[in-house]
């Protein structure tokens, strides 16, 4: 949900009933929930309680310290309420945008590795397909030239039948 991404936890009643559980959830959150720029608690109050939570490396920061304006901020909190699912947002402290934009490079230079070795697999395909039609094309040329010799040596003889024939 968009809330828990966006400021701290819901403060506790005092007459509800605590658990060592939930005491011990509630101990480790205060530590989750420190910004990782300052180390300071992100509140639901006071100037600590504008806090948004990086979907990459889970960590909370204060608006102020990721340089975030209060304005960018309100927007930021109505957009991520709106569509909590299709937004993401990636915390500068931790330089989760770089790793991001990083892992995406590596995946394209991936697919562009593999897209050059399946062309290079198809070239290399043409090109032995190509060798083989030379050599069907070397084949039926010999045939032609066979054929041509024969139907040449044929005339010939044929020619020297005829001709003392018509001599006389």
């Amino acid at each position: 949900m968009a809330t828990d991404r966006m400021n701290s936890s819901k403060r506790r009643k005092p007459e509800d009933n605590i658990s060592p559980d939930t005491l011990r959830a509630e101990a480790l959150r205060k530590y989750v929930d420190t910004c990782a720029h300052c180390n300071k608690r992100c509140t639901n109050s006071g100037k600590n309680s504008e806090a948004i939570q990086c979907d990459l490396c889970l960590s909370w920061v204060h608006a102020a310290c990721e340089g975030i304006s209060k304005s960018y901020f309100k927007s930021l909190n109505e957009v991520l309420s709106a569509n909590s699912d299709n937004i993401v947002y990636l915390c500068k402290v931790n330089q989760c945008n770089l790793h991001l934009k990083q892992l995406l490079a590596s995946k394209v230079y991936m697919h562009q590795q593999s897209e050059v070795v399946n062309l290079s697999s198809k070239v290399d395909d043409l090109n032995t397909h190509s060798a083989k039609l030379e050599k069907e094309l070397k084949e039926l040329n010999l045939s032609i030239k066979n054929l041509n010799n024969s139907t040449n040596k044929r005339i010939d003889a044929s020619n020297r039948t005829v001709a003392p024939a018509t001599l006389n």
